[in-house]
C-alpha cells in the first residue's frame, strides 16, 4: 500500500473550503488536519470536511509528526511568516497565491525551504484545481 499524505490546512476560510471540496477524492491524500487561531472554527471546519484532528493554534499543528504537507490559505500579508513557521517544522507547502507580498521575501522563503529540504510551491488555480 502506497503511503498516505497527511494534509493541513492553515487557515479554515473560503479559499480552504473551496480547495478541500476540490482536493476531496485525490487518492493518497489524507485530510488530516485543519489549524485556526480560533478552536471553534477550526473543529467545525474539520466537521464539515471530513478532516481528522482540529487545531487552536497554527504552532500545535505543524508539531503534529504525523503532518506531511501544509497548504496555507490565510491572508496574504501573513503568508511569508507563515511559510517560514512550516519550514522551521520541517513540513513541505503549498501556498495560496500571492505567495509573498515581495521578491526579498520569496526569496528568504525559498531559501529557508532550500536549506531545510523542504517542498514549497504557489498554488495556482490552474495547476491544481479540477
Amino acid at each position: 500500500m502506497e503511503k498516505q499524505i497527511n494534509l493541513g490546512i492553515l487557515g479554515p476560510g473560503n479559499i480552504a473550503s473551496v480547495v478541500a471540496d476540490a482536493i476531496k477524492d485525490v487518492e493518497g491524500l489524507n485530510k488530516y488536519a485543519i489549524a485556526s487561531r480560533d478552536y471553534k472554527k477550526a473543529e467545525s471546519f474539520a466537521a464539515r470536511h471530513g478532516y481528522s484532528k482540529a487545531f487552536g493554534a497554527y504552532e500545535e499543528m505543524l508539531a503534529d509528526e504525523a503532518l506531511d504537507l501544509v497548504y496555507i490559505a490565510t491572508p496574504h500579508a501573513f503568508h511569508y511568516e507563515h511559510m517560514m513557521m512550516c519550514i522551521k517544522y520541517k513540513k513541505n507547502i503549498i501556498c495560496e497565491k500571492a505567495f509573498c507580498l515581495n521578491k526579498k521575501d520569496a526569496e528568504e522563503v525559498i531559501e529557508a525551504a532550500r536549506a531545510n529540504n523542504v517542498f514549497v510551491c504557489e498554488a495556482l488555480l490552474t495547476g491544481f484545481l479540477p
